[in-house]
Protein backbone atom coordinates (compact mmCIF):
# COMPACT_ATOMS: atom_id res chain seq x y z
CA UNK A 1 0.00 0.00 0.00
CA UNK A 2 1.06 3.58 -0.66
CA UNK A 3 0.13 6.41 1.71
CA UNK A 4 1.21 10.04 1.37
CA UNK A 5 0.83 12.51 4.26
CA UNK A 6 0.90 16.27 3.82
CA UNK A 7 -0.94 19.43 4.83
CA UNK A 8 -0.84 20.98 1.34
CA UNK A 9 0.62 20.64 -2.13
CA UNK A 10 0.51 18.10 -4.93
CA UNK A 11 1.93 14.60 -5.06
CA UNK A 12 2.38 12.70 -8.32
CA UNK A 13 2.42 8.92 -8.61
CA UNK A 14 1.47 6.59 -11.41
CA UNK A 15 -0.69 3.52 -11.08
CA UNK A 16 0.28 1.16 -13.90
CA UNK A 17 -2.21 -1.46 -15.04
CA UNK A 18 -0.38 -4.34 -16.74
CA UNK A 19 -2.80 -6.29 -18.86
CA UNK A 20 -2.68 -9.95 -19.86
CA UNK A 21 -2.39 -8.81 -23.47
CA UNK A 22 1.12 -7.50 -22.77
CA UNK A 23 0.20 -3.82 -22.73
CA UNK A 24 -0.44 -1.40 -19.89
CA UNK A 25 -2.03 1.90 -18.99
CA UNK A 26 -0.60 4.70 -16.88
CA UNK A 27 -4.01 6.16 -16.17
CA UNK A 28 -5.15 4.04 -13.25
CA UNK A 29 -6.85 5.82 -10.35
CA UNK A 30 -5.99 5.66 -6.64
CA UNK A 31 -8.64 4.87 -4.05
CA UNK A 32 -8.96 6.28 -0.53
CA UNK A 33 -8.36 3.37 1.84
CA UNK A 34 -9.74 4.96 4.99
CA UNK A 35 -12.21 7.59 6.09
CA UNK A 36 -10.76 11.07 5.74
CA UNK A 37 -8.23 10.05 3.11
CA UNK A 38 -8.34 11.65 -0.32
CA UNK A 39 -8.40 9.50 -3.42
CA UNK A 40 -5.96 10.23 -6.22
CA UNK A 41 -7.04 11.01 -9.77
CA UNK A 42 -5.87 9.68 -13.14
CA UNK A 43 -4.57 13.02 -14.45
CA UNK A 44 -0.96 13.44 -15.65
CA UNK A 45 -1.13 9.88 -16.90
CA UNK A 46 0.47 10.29 -20.34
CA UNK A 47 3.65 8.20 -20.23
CA UNK A 48 6.73 7.66 -22.38
CA UNK A 49 7.03 8.23 -25.28
CA UNK A 50 3.80 10.25 -25.38
CA UNK A 51 5.16 12.83 -22.92
CA UNK A 52 7.95 13.93 -25.29
CA UNK A 53 7.37 17.52 -26.38
CA UNK A 54 8.39 17.20 -30.03
CA UNK A 55 6.20 14.24 -30.98
CA UNK A 56 2.50 14.11 -31.80
CA UNK A 57 0.65 12.39 -28.96
CA UNK A 58 -2.71 10.95 -30.00
CA UNK A 59 -5.60 10.12 -27.70
CA UNK A 60 -8.32 7.63 -28.65
CA UNK A 61 -12.04 8.23 -29.09
CA UNK A 62 -14.90 6.12 -30.39
CA UNK A 63 -15.96 6.85 -33.96
CA UNK A 64 -19.33 8.60 -34.23
CA UNK A 65 -22.00 7.35 -36.61
CA UNK A 66 -25.75 7.16 -37.05
CA UNK A 67 -27.61 4.03 -35.94
CA UNK A 68 -30.10 2.43 -38.37
CA UNK A 69 -32.86 4.25 -36.49
CA UNK A 70 -31.17 7.58 -37.17
CA UNK A 71 -29.87 8.06 -33.63
CA UNK A 72 -26.25 9.24 -33.22
CA UNK A 73 -23.83 6.89 -31.47
CA UNK A 74 -20.20 7.24 -30.36
CA UNK A 75 -17.85 10.18 -30.30
CA UNK A 76 -16.82 9.92 -26.64
CA UNK A 77 -13.26 9.50 -25.39
CA UNK A 78 -12.11 5.92 -24.93
CA UNK A 79 -11.97 4.84 -21.29
CA UNK A 80 -8.42 3.54 -21.68
CA UNK A 81 -7.05 6.74 -23.23
CA UNK A 82 -4.65 8.30 -20.71
CA UNK A 83 -5.37 11.70 -19.23
CA UNK A 84 -3.06 14.70 -19.62
CA UNK A 85 -1.33 16.93 -19.00
CA UNK A 86 2.27 15.92 -18.45
CA UNK A 87 3.98 16.64 -15.16
CA UNK A 88 5.48 20.01 -16.23
CA UNK A 89 2.00 21.27 -17.16
CA UNK A 90 2.46 21.05 -20.93
CA UNK A 91 -0.64 20.02 -22.87
CA UNK A 92 -0.69 16.36 -23.80
CA UNK A 93 -2.26 14.64 -25.64
CA UNK A 94 -2.01 16.89 -28.71
CA UNK A 95 -5.24 15.68 -30.32
CA UNK A 96 -7.37 12.56 -30.64
CA UNK A 97 -8.40 10.16 -33.40
CA UNK A 98 -10.66 7.11 -33.76
CA UNK A 99 -9.06 4.24 -31.88
CA UNK A 100 -11.88 2.02 -30.67
CA UNK A 101 -12.96 -1.12 -32.56
CA UNK A 102 -11.00 -0.09 -35.65
CA UNK A 103 -10.99 -2.78 -38.35
CA UNK A 104 -7.49 -3.16 -39.80
CA UNK A 105 -5.40 -5.67 -41.73
CA UNK A 106 -3.67 -8.45 -39.78
CA UNK A 107 -0.37 -9.82 -41.05
CA UNK A 108 -0.90 -13.06 -42.94
CA UNK A 109 2.11 -14.48 -41.06
CA UNK A 110 0.54 -13.92 -37.63
CA UNK A 111 -0.13 -17.23 -35.88
CA UNK A 112 -0.82 -16.08 -32.31
CA UNK A 113 -4.09 -14.17 -32.74
CA UNK A 114 -7.02 -15.97 -31.09
CA UNK A 115 -9.70 -13.29 -31.45
CA UNK A 116 -12.59 -12.97 -33.87
CA UNK A 117 -11.89 -12.01 -37.47
CA UNK A 118 -14.03 -9.26 -38.96
CA UNK A 119 -13.41 -10.42 -42.52
CA UNK A 120 -10.95 -12.40 -44.64
CA UNK A 121 -9.98 -12.74 -48.28
CA UNK A 122 -7.85 -15.13 -50.35
CA UNK A 123 -5.09 -13.91 -52.67
CA UNK A 124 -2.39 -15.95 -54.39
CA UNK A 125 -2.92 -18.89 -52.08
CA UNK A 126 -2.70 -16.91 -48.83
CA UNK A 127 -5.45 -15.87 -46.45
CA UNK A 128 -5.54 -12.21 -45.45
CA UNK A 129 -7.64 -11.36 -42.41
CA UNK A 130 -9.01 -8.19 -40.88
CA UNK A 131 -9.68 -7.69 -37.19
CA UNK A 132 -11.23 -5.02 -34.97
CA UNK A 133 -8.68 -3.68 -32.49
CA UNK A 134 -8.76 -0.90 -29.91
CA UNK A 135 -6.19 1.36 -28.30
CA UNK A 136 -4.06 4.40 -28.93
CA UNK A 137 -2.05 1.96 -31.05
CA UNK A 138 -4.93 2.34 -33.51
CA UNK A 139 -5.55 6.08 -33.18
CA UNK A 140 -1.85 6.92 -33.67
CA UNK A 141 -1.55 5.28 -37.12
CA UNK A 142 -4.83 6.98 -38.02
CA UNK A 143 -3.09 10.33 -37.55
CA UNK A 144 0.04 9.02 -39.29
CA UNK A 145 -2.16 8.39 -42.34
CA UNK A 146 -3.44 11.97 -42.19
CA UNK A 147 0.17 13.20 -42.01
CA UNK A 148 0.99 11.13 -45.10
CA UNK A 149 -1.81 12.93 -46.97
CA UNK A 150 -0.51 16.29 -45.74
CA UNK A 151 3.00 15.52 -46.97
CA UNK A 152 1.62 14.33 -50.29
CA UNK A 153 -0.07 17.70 -50.64
CA UNK A 154 3.00 19.61 -49.42
CA UNK A 155 6.21 17.53 -49.21
CA UNK A 156 8.14 20.47 -47.77
CA UNK A 157 6.46 20.71 -44.37
CA UNK A 158 8.71 20.57 -41.33
CA UNK A 159 7.82 18.25 -38.43
CA UNK A 160 6.95 21.30 -36.32
CA UNK A 161 4.58 22.58 -39.02
CA UNK A 162 2.90 19.17 -39.28
CA UNK A 163 2.17 19.17 -35.55
CA UNK A 164 0.95 22.78 -35.62
CA UNK A 165 -1.42 22.11 -38.52
CA UNK A 166 -2.89 19.01 -36.90
CA UNK A 167 -3.65 20.94 -33.72
CA UNK A 168 -4.87 24.12 -35.45
CA UNK A 169 -7.36 22.21 -37.60
CA UNK A 170 -8.61 19.77 -34.95
CA UNK A 171 -12.38 19.95 -34.72
CA UNK A 172 -14.56 20.46 -31.65
CA UNK A 173 -17.86 18.91 -30.63
CA UNK A 174 -19.90 18.34 -27.49
CA UNK A 175 -17.51 15.64 -26.28
CA UNK A 176 -14.35 17.74 -26.59
CA UNK A 177 -16.11 20.61 -24.85
CA UNK A 178 -17.23 18.34 -22.02
CA UNK A 179 -13.95 16.47 -21.44
CA UNK A 180 -11.50 19.23 -22.36
CA UNK A 181 -7.85 19.20 -23.35
CA UNK A 182 -6.75 16.67 -20.71
CA UNK A 183 -8.62 14.00 -22.68
CA UNK A 184 -8.82 15.28 -26.28
CA UNK A 185 -5.93 17.75 -26.51
CA UNK A 186 -6.66 20.32 -29.21
CA UNK A 187 -9.64 18.27 -30.41
CA UNK A 188 -10.43 15.54 -32.92
CA UNK A 189 -8.27 15.15 -36.00
CA UNK A 190 -9.82 16.62 -39.17
CA UNK A 191 -8.10 15.09 -42.22
CA UNK A 192 -9.65 17.36 -44.85
CA UNK A 193 -8.96 20.56 -42.92
CA UNK A 194 -5.38 19.47 -42.18
CA UNK A 195 -4.59 18.73 -45.85
CA UNK A 196 -6.09 22.04 -46.98
CA UNK A 197 -4.11 23.91 -44.32
CA UNK A 198 -0.92 22.14 -45.38
CA UNK A 199 -1.16 23.79 -48.80
CA UNK A 200 -0.92 27.22 -47.15
CA UNK A 201 2.47 26.55 -45.54
CA UNK A 202 5.97 27.03 -46.95
CA UNK A 203 8.19 24.29 -45.63
CA UNK A 204 11.56 22.75 -46.45
CA UNK A 205 12.28 23.29 -50.14
CA UNK A 206 15.78 22.75 -51.49
CA UNK A 207 15.68 25.15 -54.43
CA UNK A 208 17.96 27.82 -55.86
CA UNK A 209 16.33 31.26 -56.19
CA UNK A 210 17.45 33.50 -59.05
CA UNK A 211 18.93 36.34 -56.98
CA UNK A 212 21.77 34.44 -55.31
CA UNK A 213 23.48 31.05 -55.58
CA UNK A 214 25.14 29.22 -52.70
CA UNK A 215 27.16 26.05 -52.26
CA UNK A 216 28.23 24.24 -49.10
CA UNK A 217 31.17 21.89 -48.49
CA UNK A 218 32.28 19.51 -47.19
CA UNK A 219 29.08 17.55 -46.68
CA UNK A 220 29.18 15.63 -44.35
CA UNK A 221 31.27 17.98 -42.20
CA UNK A 222 33.01 17.36 -38.88
CA UNK A 223 34.74 20.62 -37.92
CA UNK A 224 34.02 23.40 -40.40
CA UNK A 225 31.31 24.02 -42.99
CA UNK A 226 32.03 26.47 -45.81
CA UNK A 227 29.25 28.44 -47.53
CA UNK A 228 30.48 29.87 -50.84
CA UNK A 229 28.97 32.05 -53.55
CA UNK A 230 30.06 34.02 -56.61
CA UNK A 231 26.94 36.19 -56.40
CA UNK A 232 27.14 39.72 -55.01
CA UNK A 233 25.21 40.26 -51.77
CA UNK A 234 25.69 41.29 -48.16
CA UNK A 235 24.34 40.17 -44.80
CA UNK A 236 21.97 37.38 -45.76
CA UNK A 237 20.32 35.84 -42.73
CA UNK A 238 21.39 32.23 -42.10
CA UNK A 239 19.69 29.98 -39.55
CA UNK A 240 20.93 26.54 -38.59
CA UNK A 241 17.99 24.28 -37.72
CA UNK A 242 17.53 20.71 -36.63
CA UNK A 243 15.01 18.51 -38.41
CA UNK A 244 12.22 19.53 -36.03
CA UNK A 245 12.61 23.12 -37.29
CA UNK A 246 14.19 24.41 -34.06
CA UNK A 247 16.74 27.19 -34.67
CA UNK A 248 20.00 26.29 -32.89
CA UNK A 249 22.34 28.93 -34.37
CA UNK A 250 22.18 32.09 -36.47
CA UNK A 251 24.68 34.30 -38.31
CA UNK A 252 25.03 36.39 -41.47
CA UNK A 253 26.31 35.20 -44.85
CA UNK A 254 28.22 37.42 -47.28
CA UNK A 255 29.60 37.04 -50.80
CA UNK A 256 32.66 34.84 -51.16
CA UNK A 257 33.24 32.38 -48.32
CA UNK A 258 31.44 32.21 -44.99
CA UNK A 259 32.76 29.82 -42.35
CA UNK A 260 30.46 27.95 -39.95
CA UNK A 261 32.13 26.23 -37.00
CA UNK A 262 30.27 22.93 -36.47
CA UNK A 263 32.77 21.16 -34.20
CA UNK A 264 30.47 21.33 -31.17
CA UNK A 265 27.37 20.12 -33.02
CA UNK A 266 25.99 16.69 -32.16
CA UNK A 267 26.16 14.16 -35.01
CA UNK A 268 23.06 14.20 -37.16
CA UNK A 269 21.24 15.92 -40.00
CA UNK A 270 20.77 19.71 -40.05
CA UNK A 271 19.31 22.42 -42.27
CA UNK A 272 20.77 25.75 -43.36
CA UNK A 273 18.05 28.31 -44.09
CA UNK A 274 19.52 31.34 -45.88
CA UNK A 275 17.26 34.24 -46.85
CA UNK A 276 17.48 37.72 -48.32
CA UNK A 277 14.06 38.56 -46.92
CA UNK A 278 12.26 37.67 -50.13
CA UNK A 279 13.62 34.30 -51.17
CA UNK A 280 15.15 31.43 -49.28
CA UNK A 281 17.58 28.60 -49.87
CA UNK A 282 17.41 25.52 -47.67
CA UNK A 283 20.45 23.25 -47.67
CA UNK A 284 20.57 19.89 -45.93
CA UNK A 285 23.89 18.84 -44.40
CA UNK A 286 25.20 16.14 -42.08
CA UNK A 287 27.49 16.47 -39.09
CA UNK A 288 29.58 13.38 -38.40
Amino acid sequence: ALAVVGNAGNFHAWNVAELTTGVGNWGGTFTAGQTGWKAGDANYGVGTPGNIESIVTVASHRSAFLMPNGMPYGGEISSYSSRGNIINGRQKPDLSAPGQSIVAALSSFTDGYTGIYSASTEFNGRTYRFVALSGTSMSSPFVAGVVALMLQANPYLTPVQVREILMETARQDEYTEESGTVRFGAGKVDAQAAVKKALEYTGIHDFQPVNFQLHIYPNPASQTLYITSTSSFNNLEMKVCDLSGRVIAQQNVNSGVTILDVAAYAPGCYLLKISDGKEIIVKKWIKH
